[in-house]
């Protein structure tokens, strides 16, 4: 019987190798520390609910060179949260049913 501690490890192994990297297109992201507008922070990509914050970070996306990469990883990795490519957990379900 494997012990929770080589659980654990097998585990953190194959979450590693299932999620893609993000790759170098985040250094190129609107929403990248050293990018980001002044009057955002990162948890307004966050959203518990959606405020003047929120939209502003969606416009933010809306302008981003590299939106496309980063809806792809979302969608790859299965985020659960948060604004990628500059759609929503629901609008991602949406696009990706669309596209497959």
């Amino acid at each position: 019987m494997a012990t929770s501690a080589s659980r654990s490890r097998r585990y953190l192994t194959r979450s590693r190798v299932s999620l893609p990297p993000l790759g170098h297109w985040i250094e190129e992201a609107a929403c990248a520390p050293w990018r980001r507008p002044r009057d955002l922070e990162p948890g307004d990509w966050q959203p518990d609910e959606v405020g003047s914050r929120t939209r502003r970070a969606r416009e933010v996306c809306r302008g981003c060179p590299v939106r496309p990469s980063c809806l792809r990883h979302a969608e790859l990795s299965g985020e659960p949260a948060g604004i990628w490519g500059g759609l929503d957990p629901e609008q991602r379900q949406r696009h990706h049913r669309r596209v497959t």
